[in-house]
């Protein structure tokens, strides 16, 4: 049994930055506009409005704060596997499994639904220690199946005695 899923990773690209920063700029202005400086804020503004459209176009409109890597997090009965390196159950500790959503699952449950906020399916994780060293990988879950996936592997290694916690947010019942 083998479960397989996309690695998050936070999107540090400068265009985001200059995204961020022209959002900044468009917030500070609405104080001008409160403290009655017409033509200042206008033109703060402005510089704010064409530094954050700035952004999104160096940016390719891709404006999201993760992005699902190529890297793949593979776990198995014998090890987990982030990327090209491999860890072996036995010589990892603290092994923690979080399920947060899969993508389009509602935020009212386990299950799809059509109504309330729809879930992206990334702040999903798996952390442990190595050789003295911390790891936590996130990871994006596609759809239901491939949480069911997830979760059946979890059993399996519960059931196998590999030691580990697993945890959901809170009021989730997977």
């Amino acid at each position: 049994m083998q479960f397989q899923a996309y690695v998050i990773k936070s999107n540090n690209s400068t265009a985001i930055k200059v995204c961020f920063a022209g959002i900044a700029i468009l917030t500070a202005s609405i104080f001008l506009f409160a403290f009655e400086i017409e033509p200042l804020a206008t033109y703060v503004v402005s510089i704010g409005f064409m530094i954050f459209v700035g952004g999104v176009i160096a940016s390719g409109g891709n404006t999201s704060i993760y992005k699902i890597t190529k890297d793949v997090l593979a776990i198995d009965e014998e090890k987990i596997l982030v990327g090209d390196a491999d860890f072996k159950y036995d010589e990892v500790e603290g092994l923690n499994f979080y399920f947060d959503s899969f993508y389009s699952q509602s935020s009212f449950g386990y299950y799809t639904d059509n109504i309330g906020r729809i879930e992206y399916g990334i702040d999903n994780y798996v952390s442990f220690t190595y050789k003295k060293m911390f790891f936590k990988t996130t990871f994006y879950l596609a759809n239901e199946n491939q949480a069911n996936t997830y979760f059946e592997l979890l059993k399996w290694l519960r059931q196998n005695q590999i030691d580990f916690t697993a945890s959901t947010r809170p009021g989730q019942h997977p």
